[in-house]
């Protein structure tokens, strides 16, 4: 071949080697983008094929990421490890010989780890027949998904996956309570539509952007629309998620900067947020508020993270609004920490009730973001857009807050009916510097660090675990007893108190006795007569009294019985007066009041030979209590017949003690000893019903005999101290050890032999001594060891990259080159211009568009439709914050039926005047709402009645009261029907006005 021939192939051959390496570098370049869409392409028809259908069956929800389809016994061919992200249930059933036979299928969603460490999401699906163990399947819905994201540590069965499947649901409307988790929520608070499980999905891939597969695929099911002919007392029929009535309901977050710039306004503030609070005040509305500064915090949550005020229940209105009260102006601006905490839990989870409308109130610009201040647990992870970004000084406005607060919100947008901004103050005339990124740039090139970790292997056998013995000694119960102690009561009607009028004398001691009068704060000794003539009582409240101050008698004189009651003071002599019979006894006379008192300090014995006696004269009744002692002087019989009587408490003191049945025993013995009014006798005898721990002194003192019929055995417990070892299996022990020693009972030898089931860290010279083998069958190893010191470095793929790198440098054992060449991944430098702050606000209410509220007159004219309120006047923010919560629910009338303050659980239907439509209360459904169209401006005349059904049989109306805006709402009634004692009300409702009215009722 010639030269010239030889150059022109050379340059041939240049040419087309050239081609094909261009035409290999943009089928390299490509690979990944068409990757991506390859992802999401076999995710949406992967997911397609089973959850649509799934979803729509669903009649229970769950994304505890503990759960599991088939309990704690699941068969062996189904894989139920990683993380539960959403079962679904549902019953169904099959025909039987008789009657149907229930079945029950239960589907869980997972994300496991397989054996070579792909990251799948599979489709675990479990059937029973008749509540009989379960048959399992599962298929592969998404393979090769994302691994957990840098900073999150993920827990198989703890931690939800939500980088790769985020499920928003509604709760159960027939659960009671706030709807904040766990208590469920009114059905009452969705719009037009019942809220709908929706599931958003990762669809794979590892590059950003529509090419590179990382876009969601969102389905959503469920949520079915409130039929007017549903019944509220149709249990059954009620659709499985939530369900709507009225445009009036719902739940709604308020997000309300308290930073230290709003300073003396704070006052407006809280007027207010009070104005918006009264305005849904009696609504079917739920309504939580998250204060922020520097950090962020949910009123009335506590440590619960997140609360929403019931605005049907007044104590929660009235305990919102006292929070409120106390809000006070300090700190710097967080919105980020305030957008997560409206959303999110503190661990970063999404909270399980979000709200609808969303009403955002700040007086400036971002000055903080989740790295410098937070009120959660879970820490914030850097976002690539945000690269060369300043870090929040806190002082002034930050980029970087923005952006991070903005991503917040753009994430749970899709939840969101409405988000609406509101800028109140003088920083809304006001510019900020606004930051653009710089060049932007790729990773090529990764690598990962590593150094060796030499290893010795060995396995566990020889399982033991530890006991000790634990003397006993068994016994029984009998003669069981029961304690009481009387009470004595006399009759306080049909006695008749009586003393004779012959055959006795009344004398007073002669002797012995000192006649004082009180003047003043001293006594001083009077005359007998004196004392006679003045005395009235046989105290000294008259400030007359007789005092024994010598000794008495032997003399006694006579006085008369009135004088003698007026100075008696007990049944003896000892107070120096007597009654004594000196002849037959006759003319028994009542004594006259106050008569008990007089008999009680007369009578000294029992019968009326002491010329005293009370006789039974009618009914006897309005028994009291008296004392042992005058009973036991007055009663005359076995039983009550006499006027007096004795009562059994079985109550202490235990002064007395009967007979009792075992059973009684048994339910009525509530401690070991006798202070609850029980006991009975402990025999040492079979049978042995109760074994008690004793010393084993007594125990080799005690017993007798190799088994335990001479009431003496030992038992092994197993518990500290382990005195003494015995075998077990390998499995017990796995399931049950704890530590790393023998303190917790169980116990294994370490055998450093194959099988090697555990490898342990040497230093190198114990490896270089005792490795004899190229292999590890010599129990000796080197291990690639991904932590610092890094000494070697390894080639490794972008996604482990991504998953792993956490620092710019190569101190965290990740690298790689920077490629400024697109696709742009990250940037680096920036420029700024100066931008309007209304506009900064408004990108980050409505990227596309904020709605600016229309002011007429000093009224919004668009307040149904706007999402941006500009307020330079800060006493203009109570009346934007009305027309807001008046654009929700303005033009409605609410109604409960309560009996006392709680909620009537029979329906009640009640009917509207203006177009016969009803609204029905009930155990399910709390409240009901009339909705008027009010467009043209002008308010209405309506009545509501309440209609004539069964239940109202089953009741009596104790009244009706409205309130509107915190404050009565005027009405008037007039009855539904000639004659009814039911009433309807006549009321005035305007597009400006929520009403909420209330009808108390009383069961018959």
């Amino acid at each position: 071949m010639t030269l010239p021939e030889v150059m022109i192939s050379v340059t041939i051959t240049g040419m087309l080697v050239a081609a094909m390496a261009t035409a290999t570098s943009v089928l390299l370049a490509q690979a990944d983008n068409s990757q991506g869409r390859i992802n999401n392409t076999r995710s949406e028809q992967s997911v397609g094929i089973w959850m649509p259908t799934d979803l729509a069956s669903a009649e229970v929800v769950n994304t505890d990421a503990g759960a599991s389809p088939c309990g704690t016994v699941c068969p062996s061919n189904v894989n139920v490890s990683g993380s539960n992200t959403l079962m679904l249930s549902w019953t169904g059933s099959i025909p039987g010989t008789t009657d149907s036979i229930p079945t029950q299928t239960i589907v869980s969603y997972r994300y496991i780890q397989t054996l070579d460490l792909d990251w799948q999401v599979i489709r675990v699906a479990c059937y029973s027949v008749d509540s009989a163990p379960p048959t399992c399947s599962q298929v592969v819905v998404l393979h090769d998904v994302p691994a957990p994201p840098t900073g999150i540590e993920y827990y198989a069965g703890v931690t939800p996956p939500v980088w790769v499947m985020l499920v928003t649901l509604a709760t159960d409307p027939a659960a009671p309570g706030d709807g904040t988790g766990a208590e469920g929520e009114d059905p009452t608070y969705y719009v037009k539509n019942g809220r709908r499980v929706t599931v958003t999905i990762n669809g794979g891939g590892d590059l950003a952007g529509a090419g590179g597969g990382t876009d969601s695929i969102t389905l959503s099911a469920g949520g079915t629309n409130r039929e007017t002919e549903l019944g509220t007392t149709n249990l059954s029929g009620a659709p499985t998620f939530a369900a709507t009535r009225s445009r009036c309901g719902g739940n709604f977050g308020l997000v309300v900067d308290t930073s230290g710039s709003i300073g003396s306004n704070m006052s407006y503030v809280r007027t207010g947020v009070t104005a918006f609070i009264d305005a849904f005040a009696g609504t079917p509305i739920k309504l939580q508020v998250v204060t922020f500064a520097t950090t962020a915090t949910t009123l009335g949550a506590g440590a619960a993270w997140t609360k929403y005020y019931d605005m049907l229940v007044e104590s929660d209105v009235t305990a919102l609004k006292a929070l409120v009260a106390g809000l006070n102006s300090t700190g710097g601006t967080n919105w980020e920490d305030g957008m997560f905490r409206m959303f999110r839990n503190s661990n970063g989870t999404v909270q399980s009730t979000l709200p609808k409308t969303l009403i955002f109130f700040t007086d400036g610009i971002p000055t903080y973001n989740r790295f410098n201040a937070t009120s959660a647990s879970s820490a914030p992870v850097a976002h690539p857009d945000d690269s060369g970004l300043a870090s929040s000084n806190g002082s002034s406005y930050s980029q970087l807050a923005w952006n991070r607060a903005n991503r917040v919100v753009r994430e749970f947008e899709v939840d969101l009916e409405k988000l609406i901004g509101v800028y109140v103050g003088a920083d809304t005339s006001g510019q900020s510097l606004w930051v653009q990124q710089g060049a932007g740039y790729h990773l090529e090139d990764y690598v990962r660090g590593y150094h060796y970790d030499y290893q010795r292997g060995s396995h566990l056998g020889n399982w033991e675990r530890g006991y000790h013995l634990d003397y006993q000694r068994g016994s029984h119960l009998e003669s069981w007893q029961r304690g009481y102690n009387l009470t004595y009561e006399v009759a306080g009607t049909g006695l008749t108190y009586e003393a004779a009028g012959s055959g006795m004398v009344y004398e007073v001691s002669s002797t012995g006795i000192t006649y004082e009068k009180k003047t003043g704060s001293n006594w001083n000794s009077i005359s007998k007569s004196t004392y006679e003539s003045n005395n009235t009582v046989a105290d000294e409240t008259d400030n007359y009294r007789a005092r024994v101050t010598g000794t008495l008698g032997p003399t006694w004189s006579t006085t008369t019985a009135a004088l003698f009651h007026k100075s008696n003071q007990g049944n003896d002599s000892t107070d120096g007066y007597r009654t004594r019979v000196t002849g037959t006894l006759g003319s028994w006379a009542t004594i006259t009041s106050p008569s008990a008192t007089f008999y009680n300090r007369s009578n000294s014995v029992s019968g009326s030979t002491d010329g005293f006696r009370a006789r039974v004269t009618g009914t006897l009744g309005s028994w009291t209590s008296t004392t042992a002692g005058l009973y036991g002087l007055s009663n005359t019989t076995g039983d009550s017949t006499d006027g007096f009587r004795t009562v059994t408490n079985y109550s202490s003191p235990y002064t007395s003690w009967e007979t009792a049945t075992e059973s009684a025993y048994n339910s009525g013995n509530t401690t070991p000893d006798e202070t609850d009014g029980w006991r009975a006798t402990t025999v040492y005898a079979a049978p042995f019903t109760t074994w008690t721990s004793i010393t084993q002194s007594a125990y080799n003192s005690g017993n007798t005999t190799a088994d335990e019929s001479d009431s003496y055995r030992t038992q092994n417990i197993y518990t500290s101290p382990f005195s003494l070892w015995e075998a077990t299996t390998e499995a017990t022990y796995n399931s049950s050890n704890t530590t790393g020693d023998e303190s917790d009972g169980w116990r294994v030898a370490t055998l450093y032999t194959a099988p090697f089931t555990t490898w342990t860290s040497i230093t190198q010279s114990a490896y270089n001594s005792g490795n004899t083998t190229a292999d590890e069958s010599d129990s000796y190893r080197t291990q690639n060891i991904y932590t610092t010191p890094f000494s070697l470095w390894e080639a490794t793929t972008e996604a482990a990259y991504n998953t792993g790198n956490t620092s710019s440098g190569t101190t965290d054992g990740w690298d790689a080159t920077k490629v400024y060449a697109e696709p742009f991944t990250f940037h680096e430098g920036s420029s700024s211009y100066n931008r309007p702050n209304r506009d900064i606000l408004k990108q980050f209410i409505a990227p596309s568009g904020a709605v600016p509220a229309v002011q007429t007159a000093g009224v919004y004219t668009n307040a149904a439709q706007a999402t941006y309120y500009e307020l330079p006047n800060w006493t203009q923010f109570s009346g934007a914050m009305t027309s807001m919560a008046l654009a929700e629910c303005g033009g409605t009338v609410t109604l409960q039926t309560k009996v006392g303050t709680t909620n009537a659980s029979d329906p009640f239907t009640y009917q509207s005047s203006v177009d016969l439509t009803t609204a029905t209360t009930s155990a399910l459904y709390r409240s009901g709402t009339f909705d008027y169209e009010l467009s043209s401006g002008t308010a209405i005349n309506v009545s509501i009645s309440p209609m004539a059904t069964s239940t109202l049989d089953d009741y009596n109306p104790v009244g009706w009261s409205c309130k509107a805006g915190g404050a009565n709402y005027p009405f008037t009634t007039s009855p539904i029907d000639t004659g009814s004692p039911w009433s309807k009300i006549t009321l005035s409702v305007a597009p400006n006005t929520a009403v909420s009215c209330v009808m108390t009722v009383a069961l018959k």
